[in-house]
């Protein structure tokens, strides 16, 4: 049981309000406040509309977006479009506007499947992205700070591994032991790891 039931979001007349509003297209910026906390909000930007550096457009994803952070507070979401083109929507402080762009064409990596691709950051702000290609092949497109460029590797071929399933995987960086896993299904449902340390 929740220990802060008296912390509960509880207006149904303040919910439907806000959504009469959202459906007329008006703009609404609500505040929650609460003793001994401070105050923290939510916004909303279309970044389509104020427009994109890079690619110059946002690419429309057939998959489902990851994201990930850096260690000087850039924000980044990964997507597979329906052309196997894996794509980098991205922000960082100091810059006007959100980029766009392609790890794929940077790296020169295969074709991918339509499946949403996993991402972790390294300690050392090395970005992941994890992706399954049409083959079923693992594929780890990669940057890190010193790079000019993104890089992708087939990890199947690598590491003679088996193919996986599209839209089965999963990763993370475990900064204690200072290790990359990425687990998926094989053609049989059983889970296979890929690690690097």
């Amino acid at each position: 049981m929740p220990d802060r039931y008296d912390d509960l979001y509880r207006s149904a007349f303040i919910h439907s309000r806000l959504r009469r509003y959202l459906d007329l297209g008006v703009r609404t910026t609500v505040f929650r406040l609460r003793d001994r906390a401070d105050v923290g909000y939510w916004e909303f930007e279309d970044i389509e509309a104020a427009g994109v550096d890079g690619a110059g457009v946002v690419p429309e994803p057939a998959t489902g977006l990851s994201g990930w952070n850096s260690g000087w507070g850039a924000s980044h979401f990964a997507g597979v479009d329906s052309a196997g083109q894996l794509w980098s929507i991205w922000w960082a402080p100091g810059m006007e506007r959100w980029r766009v762009d392609s790890p794929s064409a940077s790296a020169g990596g295969p074709a991918l499947a339509e499946a949403r691709p996993t991402a972790v950051t390294a300690t050392w702000d090395a970005f992941h992205i994890s992706a399954i290609d049409t083959q079923g092949h693992l594929i780890m497109t990669w940057w890190a700070p010193g790079f000019d460029a993104w890089h992708s590797e087939d990890l199947t071929v690598q590491l003679d591994g088996p193919a996986l399933q599209a839209g089965s995987l999963a990763s993370d960086f475990n900064g204690r032991l200072v290790n990359l896993n990425i687990a998926g299904l094989d053609a049989d449902g059983h889970a296979r790891i890929y690690w690097w340390n």
